[in-house]
């Protein structure tokens, strides 16, 4: 739901289209905001996982789970 939200929010306030501009600045305000809207949308997501990925961590290292050994390592077998 946030997430639509802000989609919709970023849609009405900084991809809404100009009636009054010319194609050629067009052009290019769409080739400065598409790059702008790939690092927003990565920026949203390192947030999130930094938001809802802390528990797991926690319950990961409550029970200790970074000493336990992997039974068979397929990269051990390239080293």
């Amino acid at each position: 739901m946030m997430e639509s939200t802000a989609i919709t929010l970023f849609n009405r306030l900084v991809w809404a289209p100009s009636t009054s501009t010319s194609k050629s600045q067009t052009r290019t305000n769409t080739n400065i905001i598409r790059p702008l809207c790939r690092v927003a949308g990565y920026m949203w997501v390192l947030c999130w996982f930094h938001v809802t990925s802390w528990p797991f961590i926690k319950a990961y290292a409550g029970v200790r789970m970074q000493d336990w050994q992997v039974p068979y390592s397929v990269v051990g077998k390239f080293a």
